[in-house]
């Protein structure tokens, strides 16, 4: 027998006591074998007690501390045994009432049974009124349950008040229910039968038992029958009270009378509402369209394989009896296009996937942009007036996200989202061969960004104090697909539910100043230029106003940051607690580190496998291989081709700053090539690549130039080409002659830039000059050339100069209307080069230093004279 136990001032316990007969009961010398064991649970008692497979399974009344009326106070706790005296509870509660319900204050007095696969439980429930009915829940592990919408069982008779502890048998054809009863208080057994355990006939002579007499043990109260079917004969154990203390008693018969009232109507278990989580930015990935610009379908899209934000989410929901593809879904989508067109293909999936499995309205849950693409289906569709129950959005930028700005109309990237800071620089690098802006690049390949610029006053001029706020609406950039959107919330104010974190500064104006000359040549900062930046409260990426509707956050989740939303266990408990789902055996998310980390990304026909220092392989059919907090060490790189063709691999390495380096070789089925990372993951600048000789260099830069071979002059490239070939040939041999070489590819290359001078020859062949100044570099080392710290620094401040002369002839040019696009391009990525050659100078690597300083000297040249 498990029992429940009290002590002055009412502290329930669980004990457990042991008999031959049923009459006679030792108590364990461990009592109490089970306790309150958090802040909520001041006490427990009323188990019900199953053995299964050799585990003892037991499901406990929690009770908290009584704090007002319609305030939770009962809840549902499992816990198993191998022995059935020690037990292990689970961490959280199995089974919650809800708000505004007949269960508002709680369930209590479990009484399960186990049957054809399945848990069935029968409970009692308090509503706010303090009147006590009979519940019905279901479960397939015992720990995830499905409550009935509606009571099974309530008070109906002259003396019922309330209807409460239960307990059920079934005899193989009919369950059998004997549960307490009373006007006032619990001072009478009712009987009642049933052919599915859902609805109940209540036998028409009840009571089947009442209180003792005025000297009896059970002389006020009677509650929480048990009951034992032995042969015909079916033995009672119950609870009395007699005003001062409780104690255990006992009823038998042998003629359980049967019912004959009339069946009340069968209610059935509700079916779950349908949850569908969309995920934000960088969230989603198909290695064809983000690499290779393909145009797929939204089914093709996938979890991005790097990502381990929503892992706990969805496992957690998982946990509680929901099914992938049957009840959970997850939208999957390309996030660079425009939000109304990702919306549209949500109501195409949520036709094809969800609604044509069940007539149950859904429930979406959006973090950070998949939020606005929740809204957007929302408010656009009116089929989703009765198809969408609730919408739950976590980090989603309802008012827009100042940081936007700088990529929409920079080019820039910043932010304290490593995701969305990650997927906007892949994108960049990815079409790095277009040689174009990186603002045109961004805006042409992420049209969304624009659905994400801020539509609340963001940007300040003049003194110190930024008194002067730029009217939003005044700006030539500026989202009026937000504010249209934002114009019509009436629509979904009755299930919108908004989340926004509370954890430290988050941009929210940027002080502003003219764009220089060359900034709008280029069409950058039709709005002003930021100069600094003013913060307020957020989650570091969206502001705390913006993450609500009208600049009201709903719930704010203090020291939660934007990933922590849907990571941390009390952010995911407040999620489930709002698509009305017990938060049992909650699984945090794994939040990645990105401060060190590295990614590779391969373009091309083949395999990419990573090997770390201590012999870790990393491998992927994605063509991206991420890896956090790296060790330091030799990395082995294996590109195995799969089809014959160019590659471009992509290097980055992340900390207080990032840096990209690009190897690009030929390919064909089965060739393996293998290069080595020599990587320090406390110095991004360092150089990452091991090529002692400078040959991977000089091959990637003839790839580079072969690339486009076809489309210009060949005499031209192919004696660049050439030249590189004598400079591979000495390589092992005459230093001397390679560094010549190398040279002669770089005048080349210069003079040619003269006679093509379209963006994608200027790109094409600066990336191969980039190539030839690394091996420059090497092949300089390798020699033994005279370098000091001197000489660096002159060939440095030589190239600064030529710099401030370059800025200025450029303006001219400008404003002479001479330049072309060309001309501010290389000026850029000049000024790019030469922060390069400054960061090697900086970590003693002269060498480099010296080669970038000289190749961003010709570039600023060539800027003024092509």
């Amino acid at each position: 027998m498990w029992y429940t136990g009290n002590y002055y001032p009412m502290k329930s316990r669980v004990g457990y006591a042991s008999s031959s007969d049923g009459f006679n009961w030792n108590k364990s010398l461990i009592n109490p074998i089970l306790l309150p064991n958090n802040d909520w649970e001041k006490e427990v008692g009323d188990v019900s007690v199953i053995h299964k497979e050799n585990i003892y399974e037991m499901w406990y009344t929690s009770i908290g501390t009584y704090i007002g009326s319609g305030i939770e106070y009962y809840r549902i706790g499992h816990a198993t045994s191998t022995d059935g005296i020690s037990w292990l509870k689970d961490q959280n509660p199995v089974l919650k009432g809800d708000s505004n319900t007949w269960t508002s204050e709680g369930v209590a007095e479990p009484t399960v049974l186990f049957l054809n696969g399945k848990y069935h439980m029968w409970f009692s429930a308090r509503d706010s009124g303090g009147r006590w009915r009979i519940g019905y829940a279901e479960s397939t592990n015992g720990v995830d349950w499905t409550k009935n919408q509606n009571p099974v069982l309530e008070p109906s008779l002259p003396w019922e008040n309330g209807a409460a502890g239960p307990h059920v048998l079934f005899d193989g054809s009919v369950y059998i229910m004997f549960y307490h009863t009373g006007l006032v208080v619990p001072d009478a057994f009712g009987l009642a039968t049933s052919p599915n355990g859902i609805a109940w006939t209540k036998f028409t002579e009840n009571p089947i038992l009442r209180k003792g007499n005025n000297s009896s043990f059970d002389s006020n109260y009677i509650t929480s029958p048990s009951v034992l079917k032995m042969g015909s004969s079916y033995k009672m154990w119950y609870a009395g009270y007699n005003g001062a203390n409780w104690g255990v008693g006992f009823a038998s018969t042998d003629n359980l009378p049967l019912p004959t009232g009339v069946p009340t109507p069968i209610p059935t278990i509700n079916p779950k509402n349908p949850i569908v989580l969309i995920p934000g930015m960088f969230g989603s990935w198909n290695k064809e369209a983000v690499l290779e610009n393909k145009s797929v379908t939204q089914s093709e899209w996938k979890m991005a394989p790097f990502m381990h934000e929503y892992d706990g989410l969805i496992q957690s929901i998982k946990n509680s009896g929901y099914e992938e593809n049957k009840d959970l879904f997850v939208f999957f989508y390309d996030w660079r296009k425009p939000v109304n067109e990702i919306a549209g293909e949500l109501k195409k999936y949520l036709e094809e996937n969800v609604y044509s499995k069940s007539a149950s309205p859904v429930y979406i849950v959006g973090h950070s942009l998949g939020g606005l693409v929740g809204r957007a289906y929302t408010q656009n569709n009116s089929v989703a007036e009765n198809k969408v129950a609730k919408l739950i959005t976590a980090g989603t930028p309802h008012l827009g996200a100042t940081q936007i700005y700088k990529a929409w109309e920079g080019g820039e990237i910043e932010g304290s989202n490593f995701w969305h800071e990650l997927g906007l620089k892949l994108i960049l690098m990815v079409n790095k061969s277009n040689f174009e802006s990186d603002k045109e690049t961004l805006q042409k390949t992420v049209p969304a960004l624009r659905d994400l610029l801020p539509i609340y006053n963001y940007l300040k001029t003049g003194d110190k104090d930024m008194a002067n706020e730029v009217n939003v609406n005044s700006m030539k950039e500026k989202n009026n697909w937000l504010m249209d959107l934002n114009k019509n919330t009436s629509v979904i104010s009755g299930i919108l539910t908004t989340f926004s974190g509370k954890v430290g500064n988050t941009p929210e104006y940027y002080k502003i100043g003219p764009p220089t000359t060359i900034d709008t040549f280029l069409g950058l900062w039709a709005d002003g230029k930021p100069v600094s930046t003013l913060v307020n409260t957020g989650d570091y990426t969206i502001l705390t106003k913006s993450a609500g509707i009208d600049g009201k956050s709903e719930s704010i989740l203090d020291k939660l940051d934007h990933s922590d939303m849907v990571v941390t266990k009390p952010a995911i408990q407040k999620i489930l607690d709002k698509l009305d789902i017990c938060p049992c055996n909650i699984v945090e998310g794994k939040k990645t580190i990105f401060s060190p980390s590295l990614l590779l990304t391969l373009l091309s026909p083949a395999d990419i496998e990573v090997i770390s220092p201590s012999g870790k392989s990393f491998t992927t059919d994605e063509k991206i291989i991420f890896i956090e907090n790296p060790e330091s060490g030799n990395y082995t790189i294996k590109i195995t081709g799969t089809g014959t063709g160019s590659y471009r691999l992509l290097i980055g390495k992340f900390g207080n700053t990032d840096t990209w380096e690009e190897i690009s070789g030929n390919t064909s089925t089965g060739k393996i090539e293998t290069y080595h990372l020599l990587l320090n993951p406390n110095i991004t600048d360092n150089i990452s690549i091991d090529d002692p000789t400078g040959k991977i260099h000089l091959i990637s830069a003839k790839n580079n130039i072969n690339s486009i071979k076809g489309n210009y002059s060949t005499k031209i490239l192919q004696s660049i080409i050439n030249n590189i070939d004598n400079a591979l040939a000495n390589i092992d041999k005459d230093l001397s002659k390679t560094s010549k070489s190398i040279k002669s590819s770089k005048t080349v290359i210069s003079s040619s830039r003269k006679t093509y001078k379209d963006t994608y020859f200027v790109q094409n062949t600066s990336l191969a000059l980039l190539d030839l100044s690394y091996a420059d570099a090497i092949i300089n080392q390798n020699r033994r050339v005279t370098m000091t710290i001197n000489i660096a620094r002159n060939r440095i401040e030589k190239a600064k100069g030529q710099h401030t002369v370059t800025g200025k002839l450029l303006n001219q040019k400008i404003s002479k209307k001479l330049a072309i696009k060309a001309n501010a391009i290389s000026y850029q990525l000049g000024e790019e080069i030469l922060d390069k050659a400054d960061n090697y100078f900086k970590n003693g690597y002269f060498y480099y230093s010296t080669s970038f300083s000289d190749l961003a000297d010709t570039y600023f040249k060539e800027t003024v004279t092509n």
